[in-house]
């Protein structure tokens, strides 16, 4: 049976801070307010003058997390949480990895460092990239940082627009032993 957006389990919605007219003009989302600020928190890395907002970011979206796996994800304590990787070729995004790690200590999981790895750069899907599962699966790999002994894995990324990469991911992971991968967005993208 084929993977859908349906498969993924979402925290809460996320509006894009720029929209686009018919003419290719940006303007600014007035919908880009609350949640969808405190993710774009998380993804900014611009250094020590943000490091107490991305703080509160990481905080906002653990609580978050955390509450919907308490609510929707009852996972064994064997389960390893891996990170989606970034567009770029051997990035990850640090804050994500940070509520992974936040999710591990409360849930006596192991967060498991750059368990998968984006070997290719691809553009990024809010750059107008190509938004299709073979692109990622071929621009993918399974590391072998992540043990194979335990079955569960609690895939983590931080906002998905068509659900691609991350469906992606659980197909790789699915074909590389792993019984049951749960993947889990902070945000889905919403388009007004």
């Amino acid at each position: 049976m084929p993977l859908t957006k349906d498969d993924i389990i979402y925290c809460h919605d996320y509006h894009p801070y720029w929209l686009y007219d018919d003419e290719g003009r940006r303007q600014r989302n007035p919908e880009c307010k609350g949640t969808s600020r405190v993710l774009l928190d998380l993804k900014n890395s611009n250094g020590q003058t943000w490091q107490q907002t991305q703080d509160s970011a990481v905080r906002y979206f653990v609580s978050a997390a955390e509450k919907e796996m308490r609510a929707r994800v009852p996972l064994p304590p064997t389960t390893n949480i891996v990170v989606v990787p970034s567009s770029k070729k051997d990035m990850v995004s640090l804050n994500l990895e940070r509520v992974a790690q936040g999710l591990a200590t409360l849930f006596d999981f192991k967060f498991v460092k750059n368990g998968l790895i984006r070997t290719v750069t691809v553009p990024s899907a809010h750059d107008g990239g190509v938004r299709s599962i073979p692109v990622h699966i071929d621009s993918i790999v399974v590391s072998h940082a992540l043990p194979r002994d335990g079955n569960t894995v609690l895939l983590l990324d931080d906002v998905t627009t068509t659900g691609s990469t991350i469906l992606a991911c659980k197909e790789l992971l699915k074909t590389a032993g792993f019984n049951h991968v749960v993947p889990l967005a902070l945000c889905q993208s919403v388009r007004t």
